[in-house]
């Protein structure tokens, strides 16, 4: 069962998943995912947590999921394609 600082990160990664959109597949429409299942994803290899929050908030910020890495979210036609396509990628 993860601990309460944990679900807390997950839960505001859902959150600002609604908030700070990133441009995703052809379509525009990115598959979602509860935070219970990337709870259960947490530490797996193929896993890649993208935190889209701007430069500011993520530098103020005191709550980060563990292994995420940080993207400006605004140029993701310029990152987007240094992740192995074969991964599973959040962003949040």
């Amino acid at each position: 069962m993860p601990n309460k600082k944990t679900l807390f990160f997950v839960l505001t990664a859902i959150l600002c998943l609604t908030v700070f959109p990133v441009q995703a597949a052809a379509n525009n429409q990115a598959p979602r995912i509860t935070k219970d299942k990337l709870c259960s994803m947490l530490g797996a290899p193929d896993l890649v947590v993208i935190d889209v929050r701007t430069r500011r908030q993520w530098e103020q910020s005191e709550t980060k999921i563990p292994g995420a890495v940080h993207e400006p979210p605004f140029e993701s036609k310029q990152w987007g394609s240094k992740y192995d396509p074969d991964a599973t990628v959040v962003t949040y």
